[in-house]
């Protein structure tokens, strides 16, 4: 039986995904379209609202991760000796969890350094997510399009809100990720082998998200702290 355990060292296949995307991707302009004509259209909020705002979205962001997993163990990995092989499969180029120490230490560190970092792995998560997407609705029949998508939008309102964040702060992201931080080898696979990636791919997605809950529940309660001062 063929095991997708090595999905890093897979052979790319004939088949190539068909590229319907964005000309600009979404995670250069979270916001939307609006932030283009005006930096700042409105009044930005008080930064620990928003960093409150940051925490509550990775909290539904693992439920909706959880949501999905359960779907795809049941529906597509169908075995739960693979799905406990799957848990432990790393796919290479993925941005990995933090560490509580690194997640405590990102909080106390220079917030608009922590803020970009974090912009960072959230756009490379937002890479992934938009081939699965691609996936979903080209090869398996928009099956389970509305929590792919759900996954993916929860994801892109941590951006926004992280943009936001900055801009309070006076700053930017100084450069935005390409589509070339997923290797094409995870591009052009078999509908069986893309049913294991998108599995590692969410599984991954909900741990990285889960891991800045402490990170950002800390930095919401010191600007909390300031602005009450």
């Amino acid at each position: 039986m063929f095991l997708l355990v090595t999905l890093a060292s897979v052979i790319c296949l004939a088949y190539s995904s068909p590229l319907i995307r964005r000309s600009t991707p979404r995670w250069t302009r979270p916001c939307g379209s609006f932030e283009i004509q005006m930096p700042n259209p409105l009044p930005l909020p008080p930064l620990n609202e928003t960093l409150g705002e940051i925490v509550a979205l990775t909290q539904s962001g693992v439920d909706y991760s959880r949501q999905l997993r359960v779907k795809y163990r049941l529906q597509r990995v169908l075995s739960n000796d693979m799905a406990s092989v799957l848990d432990n499969v790393h796919l290479d180029g993925f941005p990995l969890k933090k560490s509580s120490d690194e997640a405590i230490n990102d909080a106390d560190s220079d917030t608009v350094t922590a803020l970009k970092k974090d912009y960072t792995t959230l756009s490379k998560l937002a890479v992934w997510l938009e081939q699965m997407h691609l996936d979903e609705v080209t090869r398996h029949q928009s099956q389970f399009i509305n929590e792919v998508s759900r996954v993916e939008e929860n994801v892109y309102s941590m951006l926004c809100k992280i943009d936001v964040c900055l801009r309070n702060l006076n700053s930017t992201v100084d450069a935005h990720v390409t589509r070339s931080v997923m290797p094409d080898k995870f591009r052009r696979m078999t509908i069986a082998q893309t049913y294991q990636r998108d599995y590692i791919i969410n599984k991954d997605t909900s741990e990285f998200v889960d891991s800045l809950e402490i990170q950002y529940s800390a930095m919401e309660a010191r600007y909390m702290s300031r602005a009450l001062q």
